[in-house]
Order: C-alpha cells, then structure tokens, then sequence
C-alpha cells in the first residue's frame, strides 16, 4: 500500500459531547497522508484549522500570490483585445465562480525582478515602495457596480509608478499606481 492510499481511521464518534471536530479530514494531495483532526475546544476552531490546511495545501507564498495576480510580462496576448481583463483574472484565479467579483485588479507587463528592485527603494510616509521608473500596466475595474458573476471589466492601458508592500525584500501587496510627475 502506498502513502497516498493509506488513511487513518475516523475519530470515534462522540457520546453527545458539543464542541467535538468528529471526522474532519483533508486530503493534502497525492503522496500525502490524510490528516484527521483530534478533539478541539469548539466548532469553529476545528472548522478554522480545517480550512487553513485546505488553504496552505498549496503552498502558495505572498510573493508568488502577488506574482499570479499582478505579473504578466511579456504581456499575454488574448483572442478578444477587449476581454483580457476577464480572461486574465479567470486564469490567474483572480476571479472565480461563486465567489464576489473583485472591484479592480492591476497587472504589470514587467519583469518582477523590476517590482523586487521597488523593495530597495525608501518607503514613502505610508509605508509603500514605489517603482523608480514608470511601467506598462493595465489596470481593470469592474464595470457597473454588480459584484456578482459573471464579472466585466473596462481596461486601461497605462503607463505608472507602481506602489508595493514589500516583505523580507519582496513585493506582496499591490497598494497602487501613481503617474509619473510631470
């Protein structure tokens, strides 16, 4: 039997007792064992942990969460000009069936090494790192107003500063983009 077909017995089932997690479980992926929670305190903390192991199962770092969500260079072209928006959100998992549209979402057609480089840059009285020079960027927002699916965007084809938040060295959040003086 393989590690990926083995998997641990369920929990007894509890005698009424509340605040039990009985038989949560969460399958990690292939060649992963099963996890199965022990008896918690309460309902909603067991529910928490369950949720957070399904959410790590990726494994997925801020950084690279930024990079999937804001970084697209070279540019990707799209069969329909006026839908990169929506085909780059769906694609980037930006967006997805079921849950709320995001109001706007930017992407930066630059390499991330350039974005990285904002990091060593002063932070502004906020706290945010700006780009030194001004990038190629399209900037979506959700047009309408319905944050429910199916969403559609406007796009913007801009040429800004870009502000970041910036952890151990590397951009995790996107805070905005500025015109460059002029």
């Amino acid at each position: 039997m393989t590690p990926a077909s083995r998997s641990l017995p369920a929990p007894a089932p509890s005698k009424g007792r509340r605040g039990q997690c009985e038989g949560a479980r969460a399958e990690l992926g292939p060649g992963v064992l099963w996890v199965t929670a022990v008896p918690m305190a309460g309902w909603a903390l067991c529910m928490a942990v369950v949720l957070a192991v399904l959410a790590g199962a990726e494994g997925e770092s801020r950084y690279e969460k930024f990079l999937r969500q804001h970084v697209d260079h070279p540019q990707t072209s799209v069969l329909a000009a006026h839908r990169y928006c929506e085909t780059m959100l769906a694609r980037r998992r930006v967006t997805a069936p079921g849950r709320p549209c995001k109001p706007s979402n930017t992407f930066v057609h630059a390499p991330a090494e350039e974005l990285v480089a904002a990091c060593s840059q002063m932070p502004d009285e906020t706290g945010f790192h700006s780009t030194p020079t001004s990038m190629d960027l399209t900037a979506c927002r959700l047009r309408g107003g319905n944050s429910r699916p199916p969403c559609t965007y406007r796009a913007r084809q801009l040429q800004h500063h870009v502000r970041v938040a910036c952890l151990d060295g590397l951009p995790v959040h996107l805070a905005g983009t500025h015109p460059p003086p002029q």
